[in-house]
């Protein structure tokens, strides 16, 4: 089992499925104030020209995928050399070269971030409350979203009270999921079977900050974090999860890492659903880079015909056998 593969099933074990979740200690409902004026450079743009093509690569060659009219406004989502890789309003997504859109400044909102934990120690609160004023920061953008921010401490299993382990901390982002809203941007256009994890790439992201932010307090007050200022133990590990909610409660939790400075993520996803134990799905993520953002799930059907237990992530996503 990977390892944070094993740090996600404990965070599941943690939380009941019932009340919000047992032994959290709610900070602060009222971290929240009206937001944010523009500060960086808005990754939202416009077309200039009466008509641009939209191309399957970076590559003025490459095979047209649709073209888009003069004011249509576009995600840029990342660059690569003089071109701009693209999601419309639609949904669609493609390359765009760079001269054909403008930058648009738009009004970023700092989304309501309601924070949780389940570890009151003298020293700590006013790290957790910087860390949610910078994720709002990082999460800043052009629709108003409400989020949960939970930060759960776990000692190393079977350690006990008095042992040596390494502690762990995991901050897990809950992010609501709405599956109409999902296929109508991304869900429908993938290929069966493919999950668009494009969507939700900034909130890994923005996690994974997070967790630096983390491990820099972690290590320059280790008194702090260190097995409550006993000399004997390790520092604590740091893991960051984003977990998708749907309004039923079901939950898919993903995670990730940082690869050549852009956030990426894990090749596997833990599923949470109403009736059936946790359980992970291994997934393979297609090479193209293009495509980096895709996430292909195993078949939903097993060889005599039966649903595997993949079939649950088909339906959370709203995805076609």
């Amino acid at each position: 089992m990977r390892k944070t593969d094993w740090g996600c099933r404990r965070w599941l074990a943690a939380f009941s499925r019932t009340g919000f979740y047992l032994g959290l200690v709610l900070l602060g409902v009222g971290l929240l104030y009206p937001g944010g004026a523009a500060g960086e450079k808005a990754a939202y743009g416009e077309v200039r020209v009466n008509r641009a093509n939209v191309r399957k690569a970076p590559d003025k060659h490459s095979r047209k995928l649709f073209s888009l009219r003069r004011h249509a406004r576009v995600k840029i989502v990342r660059e690569q050399g003089d071109w701009f890789y693209i999601t419309d309003s639609r949904g669609r997504r493609g390359w765009l070269f760079n001269t054909l859109v403008r930058f648009l400044q738009l009004p970023r909102v700092k989304p309501e971030i309601r924070l949780f934990w389940n570890r009151s120690e003298p020293g700590r609160k006013p790290f957790f409350s910087r860390l949610v004023a910078e994720l709002r920061e990082d999460l800043a953008g052009p629709e108003k979203r409400q989020l949960e921010l939970e930060v759960t401490w776990m000692p190393e299993p079977g350690a006990g009270r008095a042992g040596r382990g390494q502690e762990s901390w995991v901050l897990a982002l809950k992010v609501p999921f709405r599956r109409r809203e999902y296929c109508a941007q991304s869900g429908a256009k993938a290929a069966a079977g493919t999950v668009d994890l494009l969507p939700f790439q900034a909130f890994l992201g923005a996690m994974l900050n997070c967790r630096d932010r983390f491990l820099a307090e972690i290590e320059k007050h280790p008194a702090v974090w260190q097995g409550g200022g006993r000399k004997d133990c390790r520092l604590p590990l740091v893991e960051v999860l984003v977990v998708l909610e749907s309004p039923a409660g079901d939950r898919v939790v993903l995670s990730g890492r940082r690869e050549h400075g852009l956030p990426v993520f894990n090749d596997y996803i833990l599923l949470d659903m109403h009736g059936f134990s946790p359980f992970s799905l291994s997934a393979r993520i297609p090479a193209s880079v293009s495509d980096f953002n895709l996430f292909v799930l195993p078949p939903a059907f097993l060889a005599d015909g039966s649903r595997s237990q993949a079939a649950l992530a088909y339906d959370f996503f709203g995805l076609d056998y």
